[in-house]
């Protein structure tokens, strides 16, 4: 007897459609956080400064030129760099002079975003006083305590958004 053997694909639109919805998906959940740490007036940090600081938070310049906070296995929690992208070396840091940084969390690289959020406020807190800088969003503005319970209640969206997707929020699949 000959095997009859059919197999059904799914169209190429509905692929297209679903690989849209995931894409979209993806845009809506991946975010990064940051929090801007701002010189006033022409004051500018030192590099050695800014390593100090991030030294005593437990972070450590990694090899892309940014500081890094990371969890027990070895992930990064936050970023924390030079805002225009200039990487920080080592053997450069008592030349650098920056009076923009930047603190940054990956939401969805990280398990339970709202309580690492409210960690990275704490961190951007405890780096700010420091250095005798100030907090402010992308726009240079200020971060107001209501400011910053927004940036939580849309990244408490995202974690629910990534659960209902069954992503979870640190996983691989994420």
């Amino acid at each position: 007897g000959q095997l009859q053997i059919e197999i059904k694909l799914p169209s190429v639109e509905e692929a297209i459609k679903r690989a849209q919805q995931l894409d979209r998906f993806c845009a809506d959940v991946d975010q990064m956080v940051g929090i801007n740490l701002m010189t006033t007036g022409d004051r500018k940090l030192f590099g050695t400064e800014v390593s100090s600081a991030a030294e005593r938070q437990n972070m450590s310049l990694q090899a892309d030129g940014t500081f890094h906070l990371l969890n027990e296995h070895g992930a990064t929690l936050f970023s924390f760099s030079d805002s225009d992208g200039t990487p920080f070396q080592h053997h450069t840091l008592n030349q650098a002079r920056v009076n923009s940084l930047t603190l940054l969390l990956d939401i969805p690289r990280v398990d339970e975003p709202v309580r690492r959020f409210d960690e990275m406020v704490a961190l951007a807190q405890e780096l700010a006083k420091t250095l005798r800088a100030t907090m402010a969003d992308d726009q240079r503005v200020a971060l107001s305590e209501g400011a910053i319970a927004q940036i939580r209640a849309q990244v408490a969206a995202t974690e629910d958004l990534m659960l209902a997707g069954h992503i979870t929020p640190g996983s691989a699949q994420a």
